[in-house]
């Protein structure tokens, strides 16, 4: 199964190493952001079963029924990277940040994990276009 641990691990390294070694951090991003990115690119895929959103939304699945018709498997890998994250013995962030910024760790976790969806990427793609010729970047010519 290609959903499994092994991407989430391989998806976290190739983060890291495009946040430490692409001239991202010139981007200045803040640490607390660094950080979410990171544990989301882990668990962007926490759970999958293996079915697309197309199959839960037309055969009515359980996660269907408890996340509605659009990003399902997204928000079910959300729903269960919070659910770990909350449970004590695996609680790596409450003794470092304050509740206001656990809540701002997690909303990023979760919107993350949200972008995530295949469905989006030509939407993500268009905006970010519009970014970069926002700010005339073209072709890594600005780094």
């Amino acid at each position: 199964q290609y959903h499994n641990d092994l991407h989430g691990s391989d998806t976290a390294q190739h983060v890291s190493y495009m946040l430490q070694n692409q001239g991202i951090a010139e981007w200045r991003i803040q640490q607390l952001d660094r950080l979410s990115i990171l544990v989301a690119s882990l668990a962007h895929d926490l759970g999958h079963d293996g079915f697309s959103n197309g199959f839960h939304t037309k055969f009515s699945s359980n996660l269907k029924q408890l996340f509605g018709s659009q990003q399902v498997q997204e928000y079910w890998h959300a729903a269960q990277t919070i659910q770990l994250l909350e449970r004590t013995e695996l609680d790596f962030l409450s003794s470092h940040f304050s509740s206001q910024e656990l809540a701002v760790i997690k909303k990023r976790i979760v919107t993350s994990i949200l972008h995530t969806d295949m469905a989006l990427m030509k939407e993500l793609r268009t905006d970010l276009q519009s970014h970069l010729d926002k700010f005339g970047i073209k072709n890594g010519q600005n780094l």
